[in-house]
């Protein structure tokens, strides 16, 4: 198996902080699968990239790898770059599962 390189600077605190929103993640960033973490919330799964806003816009495009990951993914991968990011995440989990809950009901 692959593994990835590297993780961006800010890899640990975005993990900490989903973390500690009630989130379970697991770290996926040594291999190369074309996300960091699987972020589970809310009955969903999201994968995530995680990139540093700290770089120049082209050193935080998306490698092949992580290009084919979103395309294979569309609906369940999100980048995030900050903690502002990871939280409008959570929140948008917990929308879309109080909306399937909602149909169901």
């Amino acid at each position: 198996m692959r593994y990835a390189a590297r993780t961006d600077a800010n890899h640990v605190e975005i993990k900490r902080i989903f973390e500690a929103l009630g989130a379970v993640v697991e770290d996926h960033s040594r291999f190369a699968v074309g996300y960091d973490l699987l972020v589970h919330a809310h009955g969903l799964t999201m994968r995530v990239e995680i990139k540093n806003n700290e770089k120049p816009p082209s050193a935080r495009k998306l490698t092949g790898n992580e290009q084919q990951a979103r395309a294979n993914n569309p609906c369940t991968y999100a980048v995030i770059c900050s903690e502002t990011d990871a939280r409008g995440l959570l929140l948008s989990m917990r929308e879309h599962a109080d909306m399937i809950a909602g149909l169901k009901a």
